[in-house]
Protein backbone atom coordinates (compact mmCIF):
# COMPACT_ATOMS: atom_id res chain seq x y z
CA UNK A 1 0.00 0.00 0.00
CA UNK A 2 0.62 3.76 -0.88
CA UNK A 3 -0.45 7.10 -0.78
CA UNK A 4 -0.58 8.56 -4.05
CA UNK A 5 2.07 10.87 -5.36
CA UNK A 6 5.17 9.13 -2.77
CA UNK A 7 8.01 7.71 -4.14
CA UNK A 8 7.62 4.14 -4.48
CA UNK A 9 10.69 1.61 -3.69
CA UNK A 10 11.08 -1.88 -5.27
CA UNK A 11 13.41 -4.98 -4.21
CA UNK A 12 14.02 -7.94 -6.48
CA UNK A 13 15.75 -10.11 -4.78
CA UNK A 14 17.11 -13.55 -6.54
CA UNK A 15 18.99 -16.97 -5.77
CA UNK A 16 21.17 -19.19 -7.83
CA UNK A 17 19.39 -22.62 -7.04
CA UNK A 18 21.13 -24.01 -10.15
CA UNK A 19 23.96 -26.76 -10.42
CA UNK A 20 26.97 -24.30 -10.80
CA UNK A 21 28.37 -20.73 -10.25
CA UNK A 22 26.30 -18.24 -12.00
CA UNK A 23 28.87 -15.77 -13.68
CA UNK A 24 25.67 -13.42 -15.42
CA UNK A 25 22.47 -12.46 -13.68
CA UNK A 26 20.29 -10.31 -16.00
CA UNK A 27 16.81 -8.76 -14.11
CA UNK A 28 14.32 -7.67 -16.97
CA UNK A 29 11.23 -5.49 -15.62
CA UNK A 30 8.71 -4.30 -17.45
CA UNK A 31 7.40 -1.38 -14.97
CA UNK A 32 3.77 -0.26 -15.35
CA UNK A 33 2.61 2.19 -17.21
CA UNK A 34 1.16 4.27 -14.18
CA UNK A 35 5.00 4.80 -13.32
CA UNK A 36 7.22 7.13 -14.59
CA UNK A 37 10.25 5.44 -16.30
CA UNK A 38 12.39 9.14 -15.86
CA UNK A 39 11.82 9.48 -12.40
CA UNK A 40 14.04 5.95 -11.33
CA UNK A 41 16.76 6.15 -8.89
CA UNK A 42 18.70 3.07 -8.71
CA UNK A 43 19.96 1.73 -5.43
CA UNK A 44 21.75 -0.34 -3.35
CA UNK A 45 22.66 -4.15 -4.57
CA UNK A 46 24.35 -6.99 -3.17
CA UNK A 47 26.70 -7.03 -6.11
CA UNK A 48 28.36 -4.55 -8.72
CA UNK A 49 25.24 -4.04 -11.70
CA UNK A 50 24.89 -1.78 -14.85
CA UNK A 51 21.12 -0.74 -15.35
CA UNK A 52 19.84 0.10 -18.82
CA UNK A 53 16.67 1.23 -20.24
CA UNK A 54 16.02 -1.70 -22.74
CA UNK A 55 12.89 -0.39 -24.47
CA UNK A 56 9.29 1.56 -23.26
CA UNK A 57 9.43 0.96 -19.24
CA UNK A 58 11.90 -1.74 -19.80
CA UNK A 59 14.44 -2.19 -16.99
CA UNK A 60 17.25 -3.83 -17.21
CA UNK A 61 19.85 -4.75 -14.67
CA UNK A 62 22.92 -6.72 -15.38
CA UNK A 63 25.35 -8.29 -13.19
CA UNK A 64 28.23 -9.22 -15.04
CA UNK A 65 30.65 -10.61 -13.89
CA UNK A 66 28.84 -11.72 -10.63
CA UNK A 67 30.24 -15.22 -9.94
CA UNK A 68 27.32 -16.39 -7.80
CA UNK A 69 28.00 -19.40 -6.45
CA UNK A 70 25.15 -21.97 -6.14
CA UNK A 71 22.82 -23.00 -3.07
CA UNK A 72 24.31 -26.20 -2.55
CA UNK A 73 27.90 -25.10 -2.82
CA UNK A 74 27.33 -21.83 -0.21
CA UNK A 75 23.69 -20.93 0.49
CA UNK A 76 24.20 -17.64 2.22
CA UNK A 77 26.60 -16.63 -0.58
CA UNK A 78 24.13 -17.86 -3.52
CA UNK A 79 21.64 -14.82 -3.16
CA UNK A 80 21.30 -11.83 -4.55
CA UNK A 81 19.17 -7.72 -4.91
CA UNK A 82 19.15 -4.79 -6.29
CA UNK A 83 16.80 -2.27 -5.04
CA UNK A 84 15.59 0.99 -7.20
CA UNK A 85 12.77 3.56 -6.63
CA UNK A 86 10.65 5.21 -8.78
CA UNK A 87 7.44 7.32 -9.15
CA UNK A 88 3.64 7.31 -9.84
CA UNK A 89 2.76 9.26 -12.90
CA UNK A 90 1.16 12.38 -11.68
CA UNK A 91 -2.64 12.07 -11.09
CA UNK A 92 -3.51 8.64 -9.78
CA UNK A 93 -5.54 8.61 -7.02
CA UNK A 94 -6.29 6.30 -4.04
CA UNK A 95 -7.89 2.77 -6.06
CA UNK A 96 -5.47 2.37 -8.66
CA UNK A 97 -3.52 -0.91 -8.34
CA UNK A 98 0.54 -1.31 -9.84
CA UNK A 99 1.39 -4.41 -10.75
CA UNK A 100 4.69 -5.61 -11.13
CA UNK A 101 6.68 -8.63 -12.02
CA UNK A 102 10.46 -9.13 -13.14
CA UNK A 103 12.17 -11.57 -14.84
CA UNK A 104 15.62 -13.44 -14.02
CA UNK A 105 18.29 -14.77 -16.22
CA UNK A 106 20.94 -16.62 -14.72
CA UNK A 107 23.37 -16.93 -17.38
CA UNK A 108 21.90 -17.69 -20.62
CA UNK A 109 19.25 -20.19 -19.07
CA UNK A 110 15.20 -19.81 -19.67
CA UNK A 111 13.80 -16.26 -17.78
CA UNK A 112 13.08 -17.38 -13.75
CA UNK A 113 9.81 -14.80 -12.89
CA UNK A 114 9.45 -13.44 -9.41
CA UNK A 115 6.10 -13.23 -8.04
CA UNK A 116 3.55 -10.41 -8.72
CA UNK A 117 3.72 -7.51 -6.72
CA UNK A 118 0.27 -5.93 -6.51
CA UNK A 119 0.64 -2.00 -4.93
CA UNK A 120 -2.63 -0.37 -4.20
CA UNK A 121 -2.97 3.13 -4.06
CA UNK A 122 -4.51 4.08 -0.92
CA UNK A 123 -5.72 7.52 0.86
CA UNK A 124 -3.88 7.46 4.85
CA UNK A 125 -6.29 6.46 7.68
CA UNK A 126 -7.76 9.49 9.28
CA UNK A 127 -9.26 9.44 13.05
CA UNK A 128 -11.62 11.89 13.35
CA UNK A 129 -11.68 13.84 16.55
CA UNK A 130 -13.13 17.54 17.74
CA UNK A 131 -9.98 19.33 17.02
CA UNK A 132 -7.69 17.50 19.15
CA UNK A 133 -5.66 16.17 16.09
CA UNK A 134 -4.55 17.69 13.11
CA UNK A 135 -3.06 14.76 11.31
CA UNK A 136 -3.11 11.04 12.27
CA UNK A 137 -2.05 7.65 10.38
CA UNK A 138 -1.75 4.41 10.87
CA UNK A 139 0.83 2.07 9.56
CA UNK A 140 1.25 -0.55 8.31
CA UNK A 141 -2.13 -1.30 6.46
CA UNK A 142 -3.08 -3.92 6.31
CA UNK A 143 -1.90 -4.57 10.54
CA UNK A 144 -0.50 -8.14 10.98
CA UNK A 145 1.11 -8.32 15.07
CA UNK A 146 1.78 -4.65 15.46
CA UNK A 147 0.61 -1.05 14.12
CA UNK A 148 2.10 2.51 14.50
CA UNK A 149 0.32 5.45 15.00
CA UNK A 150 1.21 8.75 14.55
CA UNK A 151 -0.56 11.86 16.10
CA UNK A 152 -0.29 15.46 16.45
CA UNK A 153 -2.08 16.96 19.64
CA UNK A 154 -3.08 20.40 19.27
CA UNK A 155 -4.58 20.43 22.57
CA UNK A 156 -5.68 16.57 24.18
CA UNK A 157 -3.98 15.34 27.09
CA UNK A 158 -5.28 11.73 26.52
CA UNK A 159 -6.94 9.99 23.72
CA UNK A 160 -8.69 6.42 23.17
CA UNK A 161 -8.13 4.25 20.20
CA UNK A 162 -10.61 1.60 19.97
CA UNK A 163 -9.27 -0.83 16.69
CA UNK A 164 -11.28 -2.87 14.72
CA UNK A 165 -10.85 -5.33 12.13
CA UNK A 166 -12.20 -4.71 8.22
CA UNK A 167 -15.60 -6.51 9.30
CA UNK A 168 -15.57 -4.11 12.30
CA UNK A 169 -14.90 -6.14 15.30
CA UNK A 170 -12.73 -5.13 17.84
CA UNK A 171 -9.74 -6.23 18.91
Amino acid sequence: YTKPNETLKYRINFQNVGTDTAFRVVIIDTLNSFLNLASIEPGASSHLYNIEIAGANVLKFIFDPIKLVDSLTNEPASHGYVNFRVKAINGLTAGHTILDKADIYFDFNDAVATNDADLLMINPLGIPSEGAMNASFISPNPIRDFFNLNIALTSAKEITCTVRTIEGRVV
